[in-house]
């Protein structure tokens, strides 16, 4: 019985590798190219399963599609590509940020040199 109640959770699971992550359709025939694209899939659900558990600890209530969509938001801008390009930070979301915190990520400047960008760790 309690093997039946979990279910739908191994069902969530699937659905997000088949919608949020786009596992399908699959243009690989050979064995070696099944499994790697398999693999692919099953780690980045596995990374997208460990950021939404890190996020409700903290107290963030955001879904996988908002948390997809939030990094999906965040997007960096290269301008004046000569000596010096500078980055400008066209956007993140709320959720990108304070996901960002929980792993020590520090929200990104709105302007940046290529030297900083290269030194932002997580």
């Amino acid at each position: 019985m309690s093997i039946h109640h979990s279910l739908w959770k191994t069902e969530e699971s699937f659905r997000i590798m088949k919608s949020c992550l786009e596992a399908r359709p699959c243009y690989v025939w050979t064995e070696p190219s099944i499994r790697g694209h398999f693999m692919v899939c099953y780690m980045a659900l596995v990374l997208e399963r460990l950021i939404e558990y890190k996020a409700r600890e903290a107290g963030i209530k955001a879904s996988t599609n908002q948390i997809e969509e939030s990094a999906g938001k965040a997007n960096v801008v290269v301008v004046d590509e000569t000596k010096a390009p500078v980055y400008i930070k066209a956007g993140t979301p709320e959720l990108f940020d304070a996901i960002g915190k929980l792993y020590g990520m520090e929200p990104l400047d709105t302007y940046n040199k290529k030297k900083k960008c290269a030194n932002i760790s997580v």
